[in-house]
C-alpha cells in the first residue's frame, strides 16, 4: 500500500480542481489536505484588523501567509504526534502562489514542513471559468456540487452532484455560491495566478520535482491521476 513520504503542493489554475483532488488523494492516501484558503479565512475571522483580500482575487501579504500556514502545520503535526507514531505529511492546496513565499518557506519553515514537490494539475483557463461559475454547496448534504458541464476539444467534464443528495434538496435555496465566484472576480485570479506561476513551476522543475497531469474526464481520470502521483512520488529524491 503506497504512503506519502513528503510533503507535496497541488498546484494548477483557479477552478482547476485543486481541491477537489486533493481531497480525493489525501483520502486515499490518510494524510490531511491543508487548504490555505480556509486558514486564511479562520485567522481573518480571529484578526479582524488584519486584511487579506480574501475575496477580491487578490494575493494576501506572502509574509502572513508563510506564518499563518506554518503555525496551522505544526498544530496538525502535534495533534498527529498524540495519536499516532507513524510520520506527519500533508498535502498543501493554495501554497506556494509566488517565488517570495517559496523562499520565506525555505529560510524560516523547519524542514520537515517544507514542500518537497508540485502536483500540477493543467487545465486551460475556459474550462477553470466553466467550473468555477458552476461551484456550488449543499447546505443540506454538506457536499459540493458543480452545475458545469464541459464539453470542448479533449475535455468531458459533466456536472457533480452529491451522492446523498436527497428530494428535499432545493438548488435554488440550499446551494449555495462562493461570494467570490463572480467572473470578474475569477478574471482577475486567473490573470493574477498566471502572473506568478510559470515561475513557480520553474522552480520545481529545476529541482526535479514536478510532476504534471492533464484530468481531461474529472473524477473518471482520478485512478490515472493517483497512479501517476503515486509513481513520480516513489522515484522522488530531495
Amino acid at each position: 500500500m503506497f504512503r506519502l513520504t513528503h510533503n507535496i503542493s497541488i498546484l494548477g489554475s483557479p477552478g482547476s480542481g485543486k481541491g477537489f483532488y486533493g481531497r480525493l488523494l489525501a483520502q486515499h492516501w490518510k494524510v490531511p489536505l491543508v487548504t490555505t484558503s480556509d486558514i486564511l479565512k479562520k485567522h481573518a475571522q480571529r484578526h479582524s484588523n488584519q486584511s487579506l483580500d480574501m475575496e477580491s482575487g487578490k494575493l494576501a501579504d506572502c509574509q502572513l501567509v508563510a506564518g499563518v500556514l506554518l503555525e496551522n502545520l505544526r498544530e496538525q503535526h502535534q495533534i498527529q504526534r498524540t495519536n499516532s507514531t507513524r510520520p506527519w505529511h500533508c498535502i498543501l492546496d493554495g501554497f506556494p502562489r509566488t517565488t517570495l513565499q517559496i523562499q520565506i518557506m525555505q529560510e524560516t519553515w523547519p524542514v520537515e514542513y517544507q514542500i518537497h514537490g508540485g502536483l500540477h494539475l493543467n487545465v486551460p483557463d475556459e474550462v477553470c471559468r466553466q467550473k468555477s461559475l458552476g461551484r456550488r454547496f449543499c447546505t443540506i448534504c454538506q457536499d459540493f456540487v458543480n452545475t458545469a458541464n464541459v464539453q470542448m476539444d479533449d475535455w468531458d467534464l459533466p456536472p457533480t452532484y452529491p451522492k446523498l443528495c436527497s428530494k428535499a434538496c432545493d438548488p435554488k435555496t440550499d446551494w449555495l455560491q462562493r461570494k467570490d465566484d463572480v467572473l470578474a472576480i475569477i478574471q482577475a485570479r486567473l490573470a493574477m495566478h498566471h502572473e506568478h506561476e510559470e515561475p513557480i513551476l520553474d522552480y520545481f522543475r529545476q529541482h526535479n520535482t514536478l510532476c504534471q497531469f492533464t484530468p481531461y474526464k474529472g473524477v473518471r481520470d482520478f485512478d490515472k491521476l493517483r497512479l501517476s502521483a503515486e509513481e513520480w512520488l516513489q522515484a522522488l529524491t530531495v
